[in-house]
Parts: C-alpha cells; sequence; structure tokens
C-alpha cells in the first residue's frame, strides 16, 4: 500500500480548508481525522478525502476547476507545515528550472510512489509528465504552478 506524507493532509485539510464540524465528520468517515494527524496516510485516504471536500465545499463548480484550485491550496498548506518550510526555502534557491530538473526528488518527499518528470523542449518550455493513482491532473498542475511562483514569483 502506498502512502503520503501527513504533512500533504495537514496542509491542505487543516491549515488551508480549515474543516467546520461538518467536514471533519465527514473526512474522519474516510480515515482521516483532522484532530489527530498521522505521519503517514494510504493514498487511498487522501483520494476520498478530496472527493469529501469537492462534494461538501465545491458541489456544482467545475472537476477541473476545483482540483487546480485545490492542488495551489494543497502546496501553500504543505508550505506551511514543518517539512514544506524545509522545502519551500530550497525553491528561491533552485529556481524554476533547477525545481523542475528535481522536481522527482522534491516531490518523493511526500509522496514517494508518484512518478513526476519534467524534460526541457527548449529554453523556456518544459514537457511534464506524471503516474500516480489518487491526484487528478489539475490538482498536480496547481501543486506545480504554486511550487513553481515560489522558486520565482514571476510565474
Amino acid at each position: 500500500m502506498s502512502t503520503m506524507d501527513g504533512s500533504v493532509f495537514e496542509g491542505l485539510f487543516v491549515r488551508q480548508l480549515k474543516p467546520d464540524a461538518a467536514l471533519r465528520t465527514a473526512l474522519a468517515k474516510v480515515g482521516f481525522d483532522p484532530a489527530r494527524l498521522e505521519a503517514k496516510y494510504p493514498e487511498e485516504v487522501f483520494a476520498r478525502a478530496v472527493e469529501v471536500v469537492v462534494q461538501h465545499d465545491f458541489a456544482g463548480k467545475p472537476l477541473e476547476e476545483t482540483h487546480r484550485a485545490l492542488g495551489i491550496a494543497a502546496i501553500d498548506g504543505y508550505f506551511d507545515t514543518i517539512l514544506g518550510r524545509i522545502t519551500a526555502s530550497m525553491m528561491p534557491l533552485l529556481g524554476v528550472g533547477g525545481a523542475l530538473k528535481r522536481v522527482q526528488q522534491l516531490w518523493r518527499v511526500a509522496q514517494p510512489s508518484m512518478t513526476v518528470a519534467a524534460t526541457p523542449t527548449s529554453p523556456t518550455t518544459w514537457d511534464i509528465s506524471f503516474e500516480n493513482k489518487v491526484m487528478h491532473a489539475e490538482m498536480v498542475a496547481g501543486i506545480l504552478e504554486a511550487s513553481l511562483r515560489r522558486a520565482d514569483p514571476r510565474v
């Protein structure tokens, strides 16, 4: 069973979304109790928790838009956690190109089973590919977008 670092859960579901009682209860039913953070969670719990949030907070909104917003919120919240602060402090030093060259190593910290690759196609463009079982493509795009803004605010 693949796992994700608890900091990802803390960042999105606690620091960014600040769940009300109903959302806390719904999240607990799918295996994540915001009041009792754990070091790691099964990836499937993340997927189920995202679905709960989509139904609770984003019902009726376009799924792609919702997942992108959740991706941005996830990384912003993650960068507020202890583990995330370490990663965030490296981003300006790496810059966009350096961060993309190291995207797999940076991602592995929080979600070891996900495969992410970035290949430069010109001096200013990159092809990015990923493979995972739990995150919608737009969520990954939101995470990358917000991460790269940390590397260079002009992104």
